[in-house]
């Protein structure tokens, strides 16, 4: 009985090592190779049935008309006083008063004043200080003599009357102009709209105040929109040229927020640094 027990307690064992030895072939065994064949890559159709792809869009063209590279003061300030002598298409215009104000932030600057008046001090004497050619110091401060401040303002304003003396804006000490710590005004592109010339030389400027960039986000939204839907980079909306280039299309209200409308009336000068002599000026809100 004894013999009969351990006979199958050994049999027991033997199954149970055998099951354990097939377990450990099944896990070590290694990979097989996937069968050859399977999916394979369609070549396709040589007739013409895959998508083509879209066409390259086209662009606009460059900035100015001419195509030359922009130009920097004060090659700028004679092409505009030359295209004025000319002409008065706002097509031709339109690009140079824009790249002319972006350089030198003359209009965005320019104070509101009647015909006939001089600005108040104040305005007047910020708006020259930043639009006449001072110097700096040792220490990298810009200051601006009493002469050279009297001789820019005579040229940016007929026959201006003011006192010399302090401002919000400068300070004059030991007849030196200097500038006071402040914030800029946000900067607002002046778009041209129309122009005219009377026979006494006087021009009349109308132009549309655009914001670049609006705190509201919408001028980029939509540019960035605009550029997606021909195809192009919507990071090309940070880009100036290309929004100097909706700018100039006919529906550039459609895209841009037009904070308002400015009026001037200015008369050339022939000096190549100082080319428009500022008559009047006046803003409205936009209807």
């Amino acid at each position: 009985m004894r013999m009969q027990r351990g006979l199958l307690l050994l049999l027991l064992l033997s199954a149970l090592l055998l099951l354990a030895a097939c377990g450990r072939k099944q896990v070590d065994a290694p990979p097989q190779e996937p069968p050859q064949g399977g999916i394979q890559a369609v070549d396709p159709d040589p007739n013409g049935s895959a998508e083509e792809e879209p066409p390259e869009p086209q662009r606009l063209p460059e900035m100015p008309p001419e195509g030359t590279e922009r130009p920097a003061p004060p090659e700028i300030y004679g092409q505009l006083a030359a295209a004025l002598a000319e002409t008065q298409e706002v097509d031709r215009l339109a690009p140079l008063f824009l790249f002319y104000d972006n350089r030198s932030n003359e209009l965005g600057m320019l104070p509101d004043f009647a015909r006939g008046e001089t600005p108040p001090f104040s305005a007047l004497s910020f708006f020259v200080y930043l639009r006449a050619v001072y110097e700096e110091d040792e220490l990298g401060e810009t200051f601006l003599s009493a002469e050279d401040f009297d001789a820019a303002a005579v040229m940016l304003f007929d026959d201006p009357l003011y006192a010399p003396g302090n401002s919000e804006y400068i300070s004059l000490r030991d007849g030196v102009y200097r500038i006071l710590p402040m914030g800029l005004p946000p900067f607002e592109v002046h778009r041209l709209q129309s122009l005219s010339r009377g026979e006494d030389g006087i021009y009349r400027a109308v132009f549309s105040l655009v914001a670049l960039y609006d705190d509201e986000g919408e001028s980029q939204r939509a540019i960035e929109q605009a550029l997606i839907g021909e195809g192009r980079n919507p990071n090309l909306a940070q880009d100036m040229d290309v929004l100097f280039s909706y700018l100039l299309q006919p529906d550039y209200a459609d895209l841009f927020v037009v904070t308002g409308q400015r009026t001037v009336e200015f008369c050339l000068t022939g000096d190549p640094e100082f080319p428009l002599k500022y008559l009047s000026s006046s803003r409205v809100a936009p209807a």
